[in-house]
């Protein structure tokens, strides 16, 4: 999450306009931060060992892991605790 794109400054600031209240750089990471994973495990995906199939899985996992609770009853076959 500490990656910072060149744009992230203008962009925070833009935010902060919108929002009406500070708004960092950091939150700007911390808000895109599942999506930023996804576009590096894409770019990346041949340093990572991955396969086209593994990429488009992981990635996917990466971009989705803040939509969606994993300790959800929609889950609960897959939590390690059961």
């Amino acid at each position: 999450m500490l990656c910072k794109d060149p744009d992230d400054d203008a962009k925070a600031a833009q935010k902060s306009e919108l929002k009406k209240r500070p708004y960092s750089v950091q939150d700007l990471i911390r808000d895109e931060h599942h999506i930023r994973s996804g576009r590096y495990i894409k770019e990346h995906g041949t340093d990572l060992k991955l396969d086209h199939i593994e990429v488009e899985c992981v990635r996917l996992i990466a971009e989705g892991h803040r939509q969606i609770k994993l300790d959800s009853k929609e889950y609960e076959d897959y939590n390690e605790d059961n």
